[in-house]
């Protein structure tokens, strides 16, 4: 009875740590605004200099997942959601959960947001297909905004960058290459709320 009392009260303080590490984590992610406003101002300048179309805060009906940036162009549809938080980031794009070594020395996991991208872009592209506007290819990354010093990608995957590596982004062979495909149609889409909630387009 004892031990099992003992198992218990430990079960506890463990639930109790890993609470208080995301709740850290989290507070972090909060109080840096900053970054994610830089990297659209960033995508907005490199997308009009590269003649694609960039649009903010896209909503998906069926999808919790606000796409922060979402570019659009011959080679695609891409992307960017931004990780605010200092920190060494580890895992890779299939993993569940990436390991943070936050810039005060404690270790916390948060869900792969790259998994949460590609399920909203799946459901972009059964949304689309009613239109015709022929295949296109999709992109998910993530941009870390956190401090240079403290903050990098050891992620395997060439699509989650820090903020040095954005302004290259979309001049890299993948974002160059044309597809044919009914893009500016698509766009039409977009801006009209045609993948939005049924929600919001009713507001």
């Amino acid at each position: 009875m004892l031990l099992l009392s003992v198992g218990i009260i430990l079960a506890f303080l463990a639930f109790l740590g890993s609470a208080w590490l995301a709740l850290l984590y989290k507070r972090s992610h909060q109080v840096n605004k900053h970054g994610i406003v830089t990297v659209k101002k960033i995508l907005a300048r490199t997308s009009n200099k590269r003649g694609l179309n960039h649009y903010e805060n896209v909503k998906i009906d069926g999808v919790d997942t606000v796409f922060e940036n979402v570019i659009v162009g011959p080679f695609g549809v891409l992307v960017v959601n931004s990780l605010p938080t200092a920190g060494a980031y580890f895992g890779t794009r299939t993993e569940d959960t990436w390991l943070v070594g936050l810039s005060d020395g404690t270790r916390v996991r948060i869900p792969n947001p790259l998994l949460a991208i590609d399920k909203g872009l799946a459901r972009l592209q059964i949304l689309a297909r009613p239109y015709n506007l022929g295949r296109f290819q999709t992109y998910s990354s993530i941009c870390l905004t956190g401090k240079p010093s403290v903050t990098y990608a050891a992620v395997s995957d060439d699509l989650v960058f820090t903020m040095n590596e954005l302004y290259n982004l979309l001049f890299i062979e993948r974002f160059v290459r044309e597809r044919v495909w009914d893009w500016r149609g698509f766009c039409k889409l977009l801006e009209s709320g045609k993948f939005e909630p049924t929600e919001n387009i009713n507001e």
